[in-house]
């Protein structure tokens, strides 16, 4: 159990791969469920299968809520100055939108 920790320690963006392969009857079961939605070897899921697939549906939103996919959002431009959070924004600057804070603090909290 020491290696996914150090994995973990090093390589923080590793923690839903060592999470699934710690969990792997976790990830069998959503397998089984996609399976029997689209036929093993088929076709990829679509929003259609959505009914058929609770199990699937909860785990990835899940691993969504213990941590974003990714760290950032698309890269913007500030079209005015602006202050946030007692900060001034100049007009012009590229700002970029840490995704992986609503994850871990709500949304709505001044952070």
């Amino acid at each position: 159990m020491a290696a996914p920790v150090v994995l973990l320690l090093m390589f923080p963006g590793t923690r839903n791969l060592i999470v699934t392969s710690l969990l792997a009857d976790v990830q069998t079961l959503a397998q089984r469920e996609l399976d029997l939605a689209c036929g093993r070897g088929g076709r990829l899921p679509c929003w259609s299968d959505r009914p058929n697939t609770p199990y699937a549906e909860a785990l990835l939103l899940e691993v969504q809520r213990l941590g974003a996919v990714a760290a950032f959002g698309l890269q913007r431009e500030a079209s005015k100055d602006v202050e946030v959070g007692g900060y001034v924004v100049p007009k012009g600057t590229q700002v970029f939108a840490l995704t992986w804070i609503p994850s871990r603090y709500g949304f709505g909290r001044n952070v």
